[in-house]
């Protein structure tokens, strides 16, 4: 996973660009690893893809928001460059 994958920067190749209209990728279902071994949180909207396309089982999107759920138990909410463009546009 890239930091790009959450949090665009200047650097970044997608800052300055038109953002798509399609989401850059959610999935319903978490990897076997996930499942057996991990927490599962509600998947709300869906588990974001990190950038080979896996899912992240303890980040989900839920409305205009993504909440990051850490291994030390607490959970951060995660602005989604997208909606922020839209917000201040």
């Amino acid at each position: 996973m890239l930091c790009q994958d959450c949090h665009t920067t200047i650097d970044s190749e997608e800052f300055g660009k038109e953002l798509a209209p399609e989401a850059r990728g959610l999935s319903y279902a978490l990897l076997v690893e996930t499942q057996v071994y991990a927490t599962q949180y509600d998947k709300k909207e869906g588990y974001l893809l990190s950038t080979r396309g896996n899912p992240l089982g303890n980040v989900v999107r839920d409305g205009k928001k993504v909440t990051l759920h850490s291994a030390t138990g607490l959970d951060f909410q995660i602005p989604l460059p997208k909606q922020l463009a839209k917000d201040n546009g």
